[in-house]
C-alpha cells in the first residue's frame, strides 16, 4: 500500500551548512586557552543556560522566528479529500502538528517542563509567490501524464521512479524564501 509521505527537502540547507565550516568552537577554545577571564565567562554563560534550559521552573522566553513554507501536491489527478491530494485543511493540520514538535507542545512529546525544547522555530504557509501574488501555501500539480511518477512515483538508488531533480522541475520555489516540502504518491518502490 502506499502511504502519503512528506519529503522535507532540506538537501539544500543541510549541504550549505556542511561545505561552510562555521569554526565559532575552534575560535572559543583558542581564546579559552589564551585568555582566562574569557573561559570563566563562558563557563558560566554555559552553566546558566543549562540551569534555565533543565529547571521545573522553565520560563519560555524564545524568540520565534516564522519560516514560510509552500506544500507541493503532487498527484495523479486524484479528487480533492483523496490520500494522495488532501484538503487544505488536512495540509494545515499537518502544519500545525509539525509546529506543535518544534515548541515541544505536541501532546506525545515532552513539553519543556519535561525535557522537551521549544527551538523558536514555526513555519508558516507561504502568503505569496514567488511572482509575489497572493497563495495559501499550498501547490497542487496534476503530474497525470507523467506515467513513470504515476506508477512508481519518486526514485530512490535501485527503484525506479521520477529522480529528485525531475520532481524539483514540477514544483520548486526559491529555496532563499522558502522551504519545499512535497506530497508525492511514493518513494522507491512503495514506502
Amino acid at each position: 500500500m502506499k502511504y502519503n509521505i512528506f519529503i522535507f527537502l532540506f538537501l539544500n540547507l543541510v549541504a550549505s551548512a556542511q561545505s561552510n565550516f562555521c569554526g565559532s568552537s575552534e575560535v572559543n577554545n583558542n581564546e579559552k586557552k589564551l585568555n582566562q577571564n574569557f573561559f570563566d565567562k563562558y563557563e558560566d554563560a554555559q552553566q546558566k543556560m543549562y540551569a534555565s534550559l533543565f529547571s521545573k521552573n522553565y520560563e519560555k522566553n524564545v524568540t520565534v522566528h516564522y519560516i514560510p513554507v509552500v506544500v507541493h501536491v503532487i498527484h495523479s489527478g486524484e479528487m480533492l479529500g483523496t490520500p494522495y491530494n488532501p484538503t487544505d485543511i488536512q495540509i494545515e493540520n499537518y502544519i500545525n502538528l509539525l509546529n506543535q514538535s518544534f515548541s515541544a507542545t505536541f501532546p506525545y512529546n515532552p513539553n519543556v517542563l519535561n525535557g522537551g525544547v521549544d527551538v523558536g522555530i514555526q513555519f508558516v504557509l507561504a502568503k505569496r509567490t514567488p511572482n509575489c501574488t497572493p497563495t495559501n501555501g499550498i501547490n497542487r500539480i496534476n503530474a497525470s501524464n507523467n506515467l513513470t511518477y504515476v506508477n512508481y512515483g519518486v526514485g530512490y538508488p535501485g527503484y525506479q521512479g521520477i529522480s529528485h531533480t525531475e520532481l524539483a522541475n514540477m514544483a520548486f520555489w526559491d529555496n532563499r524564501d522558502y522551504i519545499n516540502l512535497w506530497l508525492v504518491n511514493q518513494i522507491g518502490g512503495g514506502y
